[in-house]
């Protein structure tokens, strides 16, 4: 049986490497079905995923902005998040990571201003479900390139897609 670590090497982008590494179920989700790679995703959640993330960020030197720092929705506590495996990993392959989280006020690298954190960004990778995110609005972010991956599918794709972005979700299904 294949597994999300066979997946993961055989990724075209940094990107796509260290997200798949580095998302993890939440205590709260369900338990991994036996078909499951060790992460919790299935094959085709993994596939999807990274090639999503190779699609708009191939190249060395791309920059990503991470939203959410705290490991769940709604609190300020960062232990165990995926946002720095992700931004370790990406960081490694020469990525421009920028962390983003409006609940995680003065914590080191965090950057509170959103517009300074989207500036020239090519990709917003929503990693933790705060309630405040579901109240941006897209089309006054100002970045490079304008992809949007919601790990946790709670954000208006639709309105999304209007302001121009490429979406993708993380197990939504729909493929590349």
């Amino acid at each position: 049986m294949q597994s999300c670590l066979f997946v993961i090497s055989r990724a075209p982008s940094a990107i796509a490497k260290s997200v798949v590494c580095a998302f993890e179920p939440r205590q709260d989700d369900r338990a991994p079905a036996p078909d499951d790679g060790p992460l919790g995703l299935d094959i085709a959640q993994c596939r999807e995923f990274e090639d999503a993330l190779a699609k708009g960020l191939a190249e060395r030197g791309a920059r990503v902005l991470l939203l959410g720092m705290a490991y769940k929705a709604n609190v300020d506590d960062p232990r165990e998040s995926p946002a720095f495996k992700i931004g370790r990993i990406a960081g490694n392959e020469g990525i421009d990571v920028v962390y983003h989280d409006p609940l995680m006020e003065g914590y080191p690298g965090n950057v509170e201003n959103l517009d300074k954190a989207v500036e020239g960004s090519d990709c917003l990778i929503l990693v933790t479900d705060h309630d405040v995110f579901r109240k941006l609005d897209p089309s006054r972010l100002l970045m490079r390139h304008k992809n949007l991956i919601d790990t946790r599918n709670m954000l208006d794709h639709e309105e999304w897609r209007e302001a121009g972005f490429t979406v993708r979700v993380l197990g939504d299904g729909s493929g590349p």
